[in-house]
């Protein structure tokens, strides 16, 4: 048997936690940070406060919110194991020039596409919302790309990130070590 779907909320909640605990004293602790990153502490929050409490009153809002959210989220996610591969590479003794770095960019900046791709295109199987949202009048908004464009460009994007993840990796072989490397 599967997961209740009530379960799933709770279980975010419990790994995200200490995320997004982090980034709370990472932008609130310091009052130099308050100052630096008040944009998005203060104005963002607020506006985004708003825009919650009107969407639980208006599905449209609320279902765009949720596609904005859906598609963003996996950006986030990669934008943090970029920064985390690039981290953890250093660490490992890896000396990272600028190209080798624009290379490992590029493959996760692909791999972003990929999933993008795959979230608003119209091909069979690329309805991305959890039906725990549908079941609550919320969707997902896909973009709609057409299959024919859809596809073409996911082969694209799959290509050009393995080749970067290739030509990324043998860079980093010519400077170290396969385990210093993976």
């Amino acid at each position: 048997t599967g997961l209740s779907p009530g379960l799933l909320p709770f279980l975010s909640i419990l790994i995200g936690a200490p995320h997004y605990g982090a980034t709370l004293l990472r932008v609130y602790e310091r009052r130099e940070d308050r100052r630096a990153y008040a944009l998005f502490a203060v104005h963002a929050s607020v506006l985004l406060a708003v825009l919650f409490a009107v969407a639980t009153r208006w599905l449209p809002l609320g279902s765009a919110i949720l596609t904005v959210y859906l598609t963003w989220s996996p950006w986030h996610y990669t934008g943090q194991n970029y920064g985390l591969a690039v981290l953890f590479l250093r660490r490992r003794g890896m000396a990272l020039d600028a190209t080798t770095k624009r290379w490992i960019y590029s493959a996760f900046v692909l791999s972003y596409a990929i999933v993008f791709l795959a979230i608003h295109s119209n091909a069979p199987g690329s309805q991305y919302t959890p039906p725990l949202y549908i079941a609550d009048g919320y969707r997902m908004l896909p973009l709609g790309i057409p299959s024919a464009i859809g596809d073409v460009l996911f082969d694209g994007a799959l290509a050009g990130a393995l080749l970067c993840a290739a030509v990324a990796a043998l860079r980093l072989l010519q400077r170290g070590s396969l385990r210093a490397a993976a």
